[in-house]
């Protein structure tokens, strides 16, 4: 039996959770093959109660479902961008090492491991009913991101997860992963077919469930500690006051990582635990400058090429056309949609390019005002 073999078989014993694979690996990896040799007081020095080791010996003494360890090895064998990384590989990440309960083995689906889990890369999670407005941030900050280098990791969950994916995708510098709480085998959401197959001819899908496991409920929040643990650090995006993403959040403190936070419409009920989460000492966050200054590793790659979160000059003329609405009028996001016949997508993507090049502020009720420019104040004086 290969090594490789030897990992899966670990994984696919039946009655072991994973604080007991855990501590099998740790004190003994290499020599996992020779598992049933070791005796009940070797089993006890090693910090384990009489409980734990009745549990480990009758495991062992069913053995491994040979049946998922074939079908593993099978769906390893179909593809050449099908990898197992088990923790004693070289390419396992450094960084998921760190965390207090890393999976033992991952799957993969990826061109490049090297170019995807060995790179510096930020968590961006958020609202699956987010607004078109933290849609676009979520998308700009994962391309800004990538444009310095840096990949973007989240779960492929619809709103800002899907978002943060496809813009660090429209990034040519930099790529994006995707943590699933199901097999690599099994897409999910459906609907994101076509996202899945992109990231993982120019990213990495990720997972630590074995070939052939459903979606499950409890998946879900188990595999936020591997988004933010492949992460130096986490940025939340619109999140309730009840938001899964809060988990990841809590996740990213307990594992010593940076954690950032977007702020928001006061009146808006998916900013609360955003708002929640700056009070209680998450770095707020206005531009890709406060994410990248904090994180030392970050400052170390490269500038950004064609910045268009903070380019000023206006792109076309609806953008001019929208700008001069503003000096007029403060108006929302709505009232812009209703009075241009633009989708609210648009209105938000123009918007988030003026409001970060400075040329436009929000206020707290949510209307958007233009900045009056210094010739402005100097004609007011006159």
């Amino acid at each position: 039996m290969s090594l490789l073999e030897d990992w899966l078989a670990l994984s696919h014993h039946k009655g072991l959770n994973r604080t007991l694979l855990r501590h099998i690996t740790e004190h003994f990896s290499p020599h996992l093959s020779r598992l049933k040799e070791i005796s009940d007081a070797q089993w006890l020095a090693t910090g384990l109660n009489s409980e734990g080791v009745a549990t480990i010996k009758q495991s062992l003494s069913i053995g491994p479902d040979q049946k998922r360890i074939r079908s593993d090895l099978c769906w390893l064998e179909n593809d050449a961008k099908h990898h197992l990384i088990p923790m004693n590989s070289r390419q396992y990440p450094s960084l998921l090492e760190e965390i207090e309960d890393p999976p033992i083995l991952i799957y993969s689906v990826c061109e490049s491991l090297e170019n995807n889990l060995l790179s510096p890369a930020l968590a961006i999670v958020g609202s699956r009913k987010a607004s078109p407005y933290g849609l676009e941030l979520a998308a700009e900050f994962a391309y800004q991101l990538g444009q310095r280098g840096i990949n973007t990791i989240s779960g492929m969950a619809y709103g800002i997860d899907a978002a943060a994916h496809r813009g660090s995708l429209s990034s040519k510098h930099a790529t994006t992963i995707a943590i699933f709480g199901c097999g690599v085998d099994h897409i999910y959401p459906r609907q994101h077919a076509a996202l899945a197959a992109e990231i993982a001819q120019h990213g990495a899908l990720i997972s630590e469930y074995c070939c052939s496991t459903t979606p499950r409920k409890a998946h879900f929040p188990q595999r936020n500690r591997i988004i933010s643990g492949l992460a130096y650090g986490t940025l939340v995006i619109e999140a309730g006051a009840n938001s899964g993403s809060l988990i990841t959040a809590r996740l990213t403190l307990e594992q010593n990582r940076e954690l950032f936070a977007l702020p928001g419409n006061l009146h808006n009920p998916l900013t609360q635990g955003c708002h929640r989460l700056i009070q209680q000492g998450a770095k707020l966050v206005t531009s890709i400058d406060d994410i990248v200054t904090e994180i030392a590793c970050f400052n170390r790659l490269q500038q950004p090429r064609n910045d268009r979160l903070t380019s000023a000059p206006l792109q076309n003329c609806k953008q001019r056309t929208l700008l001069a609405w503003l000096k007029s009028l403060p108006l929302t996001i709505d009232a812009v949609v209703k009075k241009s016949g633009l989708t609210a997508e648009q209105v938000c993507s123009m918007l988030t390019a003026l409001e970060l090049s400075g040329q436009v502020t929000r206020d707290g009720s949510g209307r958007y005002h233009a900045v009056a420019t210094e010739k402005s104040h100097e004609r007011k004086r006159t």
